[in-house]
């Protein structure tokens, strides 16, 4: 019976046009996509010129990377000395071209770790006195703590808590081939935030159908009860649909992706793709935490949707609503000297969260008691708060309603 009910609801949903035109363009565009981002990464190439395209050449590029091994302090010391050696030896450019694609990507990450400011200092890392410079590693978190000093300002509380996540992060980094995984995570966080907007759509217009076929005439003399069931039913509908539908995307982008470009690194941590990060994980279980917590946004973001739909019976009033509460916060990003704690509101707000780069380099911290929790962590309870806010004020609308008429 329950089946059928929840059936019926998808149904009501897909039965307007728009929505499946939505479902359509954006599975076709998570497809192409796909397609786009293998190919800009599907190709080898030897001293300027392509050798191979296609899977073989992403084998290759993969076993090249590969060689480079675990950017431990010593590998780090090692591979500065030889770019240095070349640079006195040849000069600059030359230097460059003698060390190759992949230790020029290495001396690229290296440089965002030394000089985490500059796109690519050539000229500091070619200065860089490697005995009296701190180990890599520390370099590292010191990077870390001067980059959220220009954010943040001094916080010494704050602070010595980043520096503890930092130093949790110092294992050395298993290098790879980490253009893939930078293009993917770009990808979806995109894919994210138009399914996210797609869901404030679906969830702005919930009590069309019911209005469309004159049913909200009859809605309106159901009693308490009824009404519950069918606001659960009606919320449960939405929660099925877009879970359905961001499945759906994720599994069409990564399979066209996964198509050209077998994913590597999964076990390397995630500091390969974002070197400035404070989170102790792997690329594997970054990437499941993203897609899990960006299907658990776009749920709270439909929801809010539907809730604010059901309280005020108007798809373009609560359209408007809806936007101004969960977008026009983020504006707030973009204001200079906006204090710590407005930001720490500001980054778990659902819609912010669905920006995988921003997710990993964030530097907010929010304490609870004795524990410190990250925005990841932090996001997945406010998620959670929010929306049994969102039920609790739809039940004491739902009562008071009923109590009116006498039921």
């Amino acid at each position: 019976m329950r089946e059928k009910r929840m059936h019926r609801e998808i149904k009501k949903i897909l039965s307007k046009k728009y929505v499946r035109l939505i479902v359509i363009l954006l599975c076709g565009f998570a497809i192409l996509l796909g397609w786009i981002g293998g190919v800009t990464q599907a190709t080898y190439y030897e001293d300027n010129n392509i050798v191979s395209r296609g899977r073989k050449a992403v084998i290759n590029t993969i076993e090249l990377y590969g060689s480079v091994g675990e950017l431990s302090d010593k590998r780090v010391s090692e591979i500065l000395l030889d770019y240095q050696m070349l640079v006195k030896k040849e000069g600059k450019a030359k230097a460059l071209q003698e060390m190759g694609e992949v230790k020029l990507v290495v001396l690229m990450y290296l440089s965002k770790i030394y000089f985490p400011e500059d796109f690519f200092n050539q000229e500091g890392l070619a200065n860089i006195n490697i005995e009296d410079t701190k180990p890599f590693s520390e370099a590292r978190v010191e990077a870390i703590l001067n980059k959220f000093r220009r954010e943040y300002g001094n916080s010494e509380g704050t602070e010595a808590a980043i520096q503890k996540c930092a130093v949790a992060t110092q294992k050395p980094v298993q290098f790879a081939w980490r253009s893939p995984w930078a293009t993917y995570f770009r990808i979806v966080s995109v894919l994210a935030i138009l399914t996210a907007l797609a869901a404030i759509i679906i969830g702005t217009d919930t009590f069309a159908y019911e209005k469309t076929q004159k049913m909200d005439l009859l809605l309106t003399g159901l009693d308490c009860r009824g009404t519950v069931h069918l606001l659960i039913q009606q919320m449960m509908g939405v929660v099925t649909f877009l879970t359905a539908f961001w499945g759906g995307i994720v599994l069409l982008f990564t399979i066209a992706f996964w198509q050209l470009v077998p994913l590597p690194a999964l076990g390397s941590s995630i500091q390969l793709i974002y070197p400035l990060s404070i989170y102790s994980g792997t690329v594997k279980s970054g990437w499941v935490i993203f897609l899990f917590l960006s299907w658990f946004c776009i749920l709270t973001t439909g929801l809010i949707a539907v809730a604010i739909n059901h309280c005020i019976q108007n798809g373009i009033g609560a359209f408007g609503i809806t936007f101004a509460v969960t977008i026009l916060p983020l504006a707030m990003e973009f204001v200079r000297g906006i204090p710590l704690g407005v930001r720490s509101l500001v980054e778990i707000q659902p819609l912010a969260m669905l920006w995988a780069e921003k997710l990993f380099s964030s530097f907010v911290l929010y304490r609870i008691g004795n524990h410190c929790c990250n925005s990841v962590e932090m996001g997945l309870m406010w998620n959670v708060v929010l929306l049994t806010i969102l039920f609790l004020v739809l039940m004491g609308r739902i009562f008071r309603r009923t109590l009116k008429r006498g039921y």
